[in-house]
């Protein structure tokens, strides 16, 4: 509210929740509600493609939502998004959520201040090349849609790579964290070496 001295962002939170597989949420359906343009539905099945290394082309995608959950979903010439397997399911979620800070960019243009993307254990269904394409992805799409972007992780690729010189055009723009537990406390220590 006006005078509140607080900065009104917009902020998406991708909680475990999002892993609760597609075959298991008997609530999951298409829903109309939400339209990708041709354009989104592109840079959905390229970014898809790109991040799971995947060959076989996307004829379409869905957006698809429960009460647990909203993703998109991707369709193939030998089967449907009811068949996706958890990793592709977590990639939409996640790029839905960039094409969703894309959108309010687009929207509001100037007045648009960024956002807030936390994603809870990044790395989750993911084979370990999958990791890697999905934290070039985000750097990037955080750069361009200033979006400030907070994920945990265990992954030790993940680490390597935001620590080594693979991504030495975002070492200063990332930034490794490691929470230990010291007595009752947690200690937040930053960590700038593999």
């Amino acid at each position: 509210d006006s005078g509140s001295g607080y900065v009104q962002i917009p902020v998406i939170y991708l909680s475990l929740k999002r892993l609760l597989p597609i075959g298991e949420d008997n609530d999951l359906q298409e829903d109309k509600s939400i339209q990708l343009t041709e354009e989104e539905q592109n840079f959905y099945r390229e970014n898809h493609k790109n991040i799971l290394i995947d060959h076989r082309n996307i004829t379409s995608s869905n957006y698809l939502s429960s009460k647990e959950k909203n993703t998109l979903g991707a369709n193939t010439l030998l089967y449907d998004w009811k068949l996706n397997s958890a990793g592709q399911d977590n990639i939409g979620k996640i790029i839905l959520s960039v094409l969703s800070f894309r959108r309010l960019k687009e929207q509001y243009g100037k007045k648009y201040l960024g956002g807030i993307l936390a994603i809870d254990e990044v790395d989750t269904t993911l084979f370990p090349a999958a990791q890697i394409k999905l934290l070039s992805f985000l750097l990037k799409s955080a750069k361009k849609y200033d979006i400030q972007i907070i994920c945990t992780t265990h992954s030790l690729s993940v680490l390597g790579e935001i620590l080594d010189t693979n991504l030495s055009k975002f070492k200063h723009t990332t930034k490794v964290v490691f929470l230990d537990r010291r007595d009752d406390s947690i200690e937040a220590n930053n960590i700038s070496t593999y």
